[in-house]
């Protein structure tokens, strides 16, 4: 149960997103970085879909574009796979920090069904919550539209940073809410009956631990609670306690 319904207004957005000029895309530098990583489970928008995996990814960085592979490698027998190509442009207008982006997901092990893939556009933005200056808060709301399955999600989220550590190492330490919901209207392509509606919320708190261990790799330790309400138990496993072991090295 991945997406939401209709789209004209995001699409609107999407295609009002400012441009940057080509000659100062072409002059920006192009980063790229790889991240290693291990989670007790793979949890996506409240529903447990996999447990005890391993999550490689590859992002590419060039101005205000980024792009990348994020893969999901369960461990567990009988569990499917993952694959996600991915490319967003990011940029800020009057002290909002915006996002769009497009996302494909890929499940080798679907093949020859209908749901083998889909396909998910977004539009999220974030700032500071100036009313709280003295806990700094960030606060954020994404909306993700999947025109094949006809879903349509919506995702807030309010975060609070430490900086710890030292100017020479240093470590972030990241609490943050969210809450969301997902409405979808046809879950299943390959049902040739009247397509049905499927709904349901979620939300939880996720604690992140980043650590620089030199100039060019980082440590990243997350712990994330999370419930769903509503979802259909077929969709995935609810009430989740999860943790994720991630290195990243950046060229």
């Amino acid at each position: 149960m991945r997406r939401l319904c209709r789209l004209p207004l995001l699409f609107a957005a999407l295609a009002a997103a400012p441009l940057v000029p080509l000659a100062a895309e072409e002059s920006a530098e192009t980063k790229v970085s790889a991240d290693f990583a291990y989670a007790t489970s793979y949890v996506f928008r409240g529903l447990r879909l996999s447990s005890r995996t391993l999550q490689p990814a590859v992002t590419i960085e060039h101005g205000r574009w980024s792009g990348g592979v994020w893969t999901d490698l369960p461990t567990t027998k009988g569990e499917q796979h993952e694959f996600d190509p991915w490319l967003f442009y990011s940029w800020e207008e009057d002290g909002t920090a915006w996002e769009a982006g497009a996302q494909y997901y890929y499940y080798p092990e679907a093949r020859g069904t209908d749901l083998r893939y889909s396909y998910e556009f977004s539009l999220g933005g974030s700032r500071e919550v100036p009313w709280l200056a003295a806990l700094p808060l960030t606060a954020g709301a994404t909306v993700y539209y999947d025109p094949r399955l006809e879903t349509l999600s919506l995702e807030g989220t309010l975060a609070h940073t430490i900086s710890l550590g030292t100017e020479r190492r240093p470590v972030d330490l990241t609490w943050s809410v969210f809450a969301g919901h997902v409405d979808a209207r046809n879950i299943d392509p390959d049902d040739p009956g009247p397509k049905w509606r499927d709904a349901y919320r979620y939300y939880g708190a996720k604690a992140e631990l980043s650590i620089t261990l030199a100039p060019r790799a980082t440590l990243k330790l997350t712990g994330q609670w999370d419930d769903a309400v509503n979802a259909d138990p077929d969709q995935g496993g609810t009430r989740n306690l999860s943790g994720v072991f991630a290195f990243n090295w950046a060229w």
